[in-house]
């Protein structure tokens, strides 16, 4: 690791690079290394768009999104939020869907995540709401309980898990409505939730898709 003091621009260029190693692999490296530079974060961004001086939409999606997991597995990407933006305008809607969801997760901004679920791109509403995971705060529920009415099945699901995970235990009988849905995709979502909130009675297990019914108190 001493020679990343050395040489940095040719560790970031070996990170980057999807020949050079497996990603789960230099995400072992990027933890090691970030310990040295507490900025990696940014690094690895700029050395990125070093290379497309021409624009983000040049980059190919495969090389930002590897560049952006490396990224959440190093820091919360609070300082990449003006990079974060800015992939926003990418081409590819899984490269926008994944920067809305670390936008979420860097800087809980709730009028910034009120306009991304205004997103019609579905994708891109479903990861505003699983950025809000984890919170309590009662104008967070009120965006999940809005959310929760979304057409589209991840979006709703999301947001009943995100009020499972706020308290907000008839979320559950929601989703359990929802599982038996005629739908597939709204089954197959629904199913989805409720195995990541677990046995009833016990708390959610960390990581994805939430509906209507449940109102405010």
């Amino acid at each position: 690791m001493a020679q990343f003091a050395d040489h940095p621009h040719e560790f970031l260029a070996a990170l980057i690079e999807e020949r050079a190693l497996p990603l789960d692999a230099v995400i072992v490296v990027a933890r090691c290394l970030a310990q040295l530079d507490p900025i990696l974060d940014v690094r690895l961004v700029q050395a990125l768009l070093s290379v497309f001086p021409e624009g983000v939409a040049r980059i190919p999606a495969p090389l930002l999104m590897r560049v952006l997991r490396i990224a959440e597995n190093v820091s919360g990407c609070e300082r990449l939020s003006s990079y974060l933006v800015i992939f926003l305008r990418h081409p590819s809607p899984e490269v926008r869907s994944k920067a809305t969801l670390l936008i979420g997760r860097a800087n809980l901004n709730l009028t910034r995540v009120g306009e991304l679920l205004k997103s019609p791109d579905s994708r891109i509403r479903a990861n505003a709401v699983e950025s809000l995971w984890g919170q309590t705060d009662r104008k967070v529920q009120a965006l999940l309980l809005e959310a929760a009415k979304d057409p589209a099945a991840r979006v709703a699901v999301n947001a009943l898990v995100g009020l499972y995970e706020a308290g907000r235990s008839e979320a559950r009988a929601r989703l359990e409505e929802m599982a038996a849905s005629p739908d597939a995709s709204v089954r197959m979502s629904a199913e989805w939730g409720l195995r990541r909130l677990g046995p009833a009675g016990g708390s959610a297990t960390p990581s994805e898709p939430a509906a209507a019914g449940i109102t405010p108190d």
